[in-house]
C-alpha cells in the first residue's frame, strides 16, 4: 500500500535523524541508570530505525514490514514524527501531502529505471529539455530513474 511505502521510506530515510532534548527533572531509567536534571539528551532516530534489535534486516527497503498488523513496531521504535507529548503537530498533514504529491507525480509522469545506453536512446527522441531529468534514487548505488512527462 502507499501508506506502508511511505512509512518504510520514513523509517529508512529519516527526515529528522537527530532530536535534542533537555532533561527538566531527574530521570530514572531503572537498573541503576539515572539522568540528572539539566542534561542534554541526543536521540538518534536514524540509529533506532536501523537497529536490528527492533527491525529485521533494517538496511533493506521493505514496505511489507508495515502491512502485517501483528508485527506493528514496538512503542518508540518508529519515530518519523517523534512520539509522546512533543510529537510533530503537522504529521497528519505531512503524510496527506506526501500522498497527494505522489499521486500527482504518478498521474503526470512515468518513472522507470534506465541504464546509460537506454538514456541515450530515449533522450534522443525527446526535444523538450525539461523532460531530461535523471533522478538518483538510492544514495551510493547506480540506480537512476528517468522521468518522462505523460
Amino acid at each position: 500500500s502507499s501508506s506502508s511505502s511511505s512509512q518504510e521510506s520514513l523509517r529508512k530515510y529519516s527526515v529528522v535523524p537527530l532530536v535534542i532534548r533537555r532533561v527538566v527533572a531527574p530521570l530514572d531509567l531503572g537498573d541503576g541508570l539515572q539522568i540528572p536534571k539539566g542534561c542534554t539528551l541526543v536521540i538518534n532516530i536514524q540509529a533506532v530505525h536501523r537497529n536490528p534489535l527492533y527491525w529485521n534486516d533494517p538496511m533493506t527497503f521493505s514496505p511489507d514490514r508495515f502491512l502485517n498488523e501483528a508485527e506493528t513496531p514496538k512503542p518508540y521504535t518508529f519515530l518519523p514524527f517523534i512520539e509522546g507529548p512533543r510529537n510533530c503537530l503537522g504529521q497528519h498533514l505531512a503524510l496527506l501531502e506526501s500522498k497527494i504529491v505522489m499521486g500527482l507525480l504518478a498521474q503526470r509522469y512515468e518513472f522507470r529505471t534506465a541504464n546509460q545506453e537506454e538514456l541515450v536512446t530515449e533522450l534522443g527522441g525527446d526535444k523538450d529539455p525539461r523532460h531530461r531529468y535523471i533522478v538518483p534514487v538510492i544514495p551510493g548505488k547506480e540506480l537512476k530513474i528517468q522521468v518522462i512527462r505523460r
